[in-house]
Order: structure tokens, then sequence, then C-alpha cells
């Protein structure tokens, strides 16, 4: 007798069942075959289960090196900015430092200066506010400022020493006009610098002059540019000039019938300041004139033939 096996199938809310009835065999085979199936889906569900969590771990290891490429490049951007702002204030700050050489050439030159221009914005250094485009931008704008500044200081330093050297030669100039130079009138040299006799009185006396004679009336000229010390009728002098070249030198005139000028009146070289004549103790109509280096009396002579060495001095070295 053959063994069987019945299997009986009963649905949900179904009457009545399904009745299979299989042999043996026929039996074994299909349950071999459905756990052949069983577990071949099994070992593809976990063959995906595995490969699925190597994806995920993949994935985990790609953010976590992600995350720190992002905290990396943040803390670049973060120490880029703060130098950026530290390279923005010392460019800053070199261009403050041009606009006050300008301004003080312009003072140098006589000018206003100009007002120093407001700020540029300053470039954050705040996490995540630190634009590299912004920033590019700013150095940009700031290097041109920079350049034309240099530009400008360049062209104000070749002003500046042009005018320097225009001031300098017109001091030169200046202070060679207030050397004693030349006959301060026309006429003759009747007596000379140093002992000579006494017109008045027996023996001799030292001359701390020269005379110079001409007509009655004749014109008396500075011998430089000055200011007028003192004026007025002194003694045997008689009327008398006396002008402060301001170089440590003063000129003296003296003998004067009539005075054209006042104390503290400026005086140019050549300006008419007076008159000759005979006043005080004078035995005829003559100008006596001395040249004084710090109350001292010098030989007037070398200032009548031009004072050359004097004005050699002042060329050289801008002053006596």
């Amino acid at each position: 007798m053959k063994k069987s096996c019945t299997i009986k199938l009963i649905p949900p809310h179904a009457r009545s069942a399904f009745t299979f009835k299989l042999g043996l065999p026929h039996f074994v085979a299909i349950f071999l075959i459905i756990a052949a199936v069983l577990v071949g889906a099994f070992a593809l569900l976990e063959r995906k289960a595995i490969a699925d969590r190597i994806r995920l771990k993949k994935i985990e290891a790609y953010n976590r090196i992600l995350e720190e490429k992002i905290r990396l490049r943040n803390e670049e951007k973060k120490e880029m900015a703060l130098l950026a702002g530290n390279k923005y204030n010392e460019l800053h700050q070199k261009l403050a430092r041009k606009e006050q050489e300008i301004n003080i050439i312009w003072k140098t030159i006589g000018k206003e200066p100009r007002t120093i221009q407001s700020r540029p914005n300053q470039i954050k250094t705040s996490r995540g506010s630190a634009d590299p485009l912004k920033i590019k931008r700013d150095f940009k704008r700031l290097g041109e400022i920079i350049e034309n500044k240099d530009n400008e200081l360049d062209k104000l330093k070749e002003a500046a020493l042009s005018y320097a050297e225009e001031m300098r030669q017109g001091l030169i100039k200046s202070r060679i006009r207030e050397i004693p130079q030349g006959y301060p009138c026309n006429g003759y040299i009747s007596s000379g610098f140093g002992y000579r006799n006494d017109p008045f009185y027996y023996g001799s006396e030292f001359h701390q002059g020269v005379d110079i004679v001409e007509y009655y009336g004749a014109p008396i000229y500075a011998a430089g540019d000055g200011v007028v010390k003192d004026t007025g009728y002194m003694g045997g002098y008689g009327y008398s000039i006396e002008i402060d070249h301001r170089n440590g030198y003063t000129t003296f005139y003296a003998h004067l019938c009539d005075i054209l000028v006042r104390p503290g009146q400026r005086i140019k070289a050549g300006e008419k300041i007076g008159i000759m004549g005979c006043s005080g103790a004078a035995t005829g109509a003559h100008l006596h004139y001395e040249v004084r280096h710090d109350g001292i009396a010098r030989n007037p002579q070398k200032f009548l033939d031009g004072a050359d060495d004097l004005i050699a001095k002042v060329k050289k070295y801008g002053r006596l």
C-alpha cells in the first residue's frame, strides 16, 4: 500500500475546504522545492542587507569626510578673512601715511592741507562673513587708491623740491641784497679806514669809516636791504642814519643835511635815504660811511668793492 499525504486548504470565510491528496514522493519534492525557494530568498535578502549596511557605512564615512572638509574650509575662510582684515588695515595705514606726507608737502609749499578721505568699510572677520569676491574687490580698490596716492606723492615731491629750490634761490637773493655792497653815493674817498691825522685837533685818531666827497645836496642811498635802526642828530656825526641789515651787519651814514627815513622803516638796497651835507664836526660836504659787524667797525673798502667773498659764502651755504 502506497503512502500518501492529504492537504486541506481552508480559505477565510469559505464554506468548504480544498483537499489535495499527494503521494509521499510528490509531497517531499514539493516541500524541498519550497524550502529551496525560501532559503534562496533569505540568502538574497541577507546579501542585500549586507550590501545596504556597507553602502550606509560608506555614506557615513563620506559624510564625515565632507563635514571635516567643510569645517576645514570654514576655518580657512575665517583665517583668510582675519589675515585679509589685518592686511587691509596695514594698507589703509600706509594710505593714511601717504596722505599725511601729501599734507605736509602742501603745508610746506603754502597750500591748505586737504582732508584725509573717510575710511572705507572694514572687511568683516566673523565666521561665514568673509566674502572672497568682496575682499578681492576691496583690495583692488584700495590698491588703486594707494597707486594714485603714490603718483600724486611723487609729483608733489618733485613740485616741493622745485618750490624749495625756488625758495632757496629767493632766500639767497634776499640775503645777498642784505649784504652792504657798492657805494652809497657818487664821489671819491677823501679819507680811508684806520688811523689818520685828526682834522680838528693835533694828533691822530682811528677813523672807523670812510669819507666820500660829493657836492652838497647829493643823494645818499642804502647800501643793502634792511630796517632803519636809528636816525637823528648824533653829536659830532651830525644828522645820521643807522640801518640794520639783519645779518649781523649795520651801516652808518653821517654828516647829512636831511634824513628821508624813520626808525623801523624797511629799506631796499639802492633806496634814497638822505641828502649829503656837512652837519656835525665836518670840514665840508661829505658822507661819513661805516660798516659794522656785531657792533665792531669793519673796513668798508671791501664792501664798496662789492663784498664778493660774502656773496660767495651766501651762495654756497645759504647764509653768512
